[in-house]
């Protein structure tokens, strides 16, 4: 693997470390000053800045029956899924960015976010290097630490709640904030095909059997 960029001030973040005798990289997340990549035996190595200890060169689960699934480098911290479904960090905790909420009922996390995006939306806002978000099993979202800018909490007809990409503008006597999630998957189908393309139930239940639709 090779990577190309600026140098931290307290290494290269383009130097990366060999994976090590019969090992190969699976996955590589890069963020800031530092990166991180995902062994495939389930442990991790990191390089570049590493102030907050947010990039050590090795890192490992302490139960050494388990292993990380994915890694996530942000700008002073990174984050890891278990293979068990529980999350791993490290790097600064100056806002509680490493304090991940339990889940209740059995419930896993499935992906993680230090920063970067989740699902395709950005989790880390214009003005914060110091939030997590994590996705749970059930489809939700949960975000943690720096919360208050970038994202909202708003309504979802199947999940009961999600968080979302705040507005990018906003005036001064009508502050903008999102009200919804949008519209569920597939939703508006039948109003496109029906009462804008013209489609009758015929050419529909074709799109159906093929699979192009649901």
């Amino acid at each position: 693997m090779e990577c190309s960029g600026g140098d931290g001030p307290l290494g290269s973040d383009a130097v990366v470390p060999g994976a090590g005798s019969g090992r190969h990289y699976e996955m590589v997340s890069a963020d800031g000053f530092h990166s991180c990549a995902l062994l495939d035996d389930g442990a991790a190595k990191c390089w570049g800045n590493n102030r907050f200890g947010q990039a050590p060169a090795d890192r490992s689960h302490n139960d050494t029956n388990l292993g990380y699934v994915s890694v996530d480098a942000g700008v002073w911290h990174t984050c890891a899924v278990v293979d068990d479904g529980s999350l791993d960090y490290w790097g600064r905790n100056d806002d509680g960015q490493l304090d991940a909420p339990a889940l209740e009922g059995g419930r896993e996390w499935i992906q993680a976010s230090a920063g970067g995006y989740l699902g395709g939306i950005s989790t880390n806002g214009a003005l914060s290097h110091s939030r997590t978000c994590g996705l749970v099993i059930d489809g939700t979202v949960r975000c943690w630490g720096d919360t208050p800018h970038g994202l909202d909490e708003v309504p979802h007809a199947k999940h009961g709640h999600t968080w979302v990409e705040d507005s990018n503008f906003e005036l001064s006597r009508t502050p903008g904030r999102p009200l919804w999630g949008g519209p569920m998957f597939g939703e508006h189908n039948m109003e496109v095909l029906e009462g804008i393309l013209g489609y009758n139930a015929d050419k529909v239940a074709e799109l159906v059997i093929a699979g192009a639709i649901t």
